[in-house]
């Protein structure tokens, strides 16, 4: 699956290193859930990590972003717990080491212990 999103390719200013890129998205493993963004917010402390200051917390290219709330689309075969459409908080996605993603990623497989399932609304969630 292909979908679009910011990334910074480098460290620097953002309004000169983020741009729009297309990603593949994998399916998940057995030990993840994909989870298409719904909304996501990005503030300071996502725009951090994107100057530079932590360079070995985050490794380029990255996409910004640690709020986000989505819905579930395929499952992993060991997700128990787990619904195609419920709505979750993806929990620590910003500059992962082991894949392009972050809050603002349009689809993101995670690890179904990373996930939060909210109860609220998805504007009510998205500002908390």
């Amino acid at each position: 699956m292909v979908g679009r999103a910011v990334a910074a390719e480098r460290f620097g200013p953002p309004q000169q290193v983020l741009h729009l890129t297309t990603l593949v998205h994998p399916d998940p493993l057995s030990h993840q859930l994909t989870v298409r963004t719904t909304a996501a917010a990005l503030n300071p402390s996502g725009l951090i990590p994107v100057t530079g200051t932590y360079p070995s917390r985050t490794p380029s290219p990255f996409i910004p972003g640690h709020e986000s709330v989505g819905v579930i689309l395929p499952l992993g075969g060991d997700c128990e717990g787990w619904a195609v459409g419920q709505r979750v908080i993806p929990i620590g996605t910003a500059g992962d080491r082991r894949a392009l993603r972050g809050g603002a990623m349009p689809r993101n497989a995670s690890r179904s212990h990373r996930m939060r399932p909210i109860p609220w609304p998805h504007g009510v969630a998205s500002t908390l």
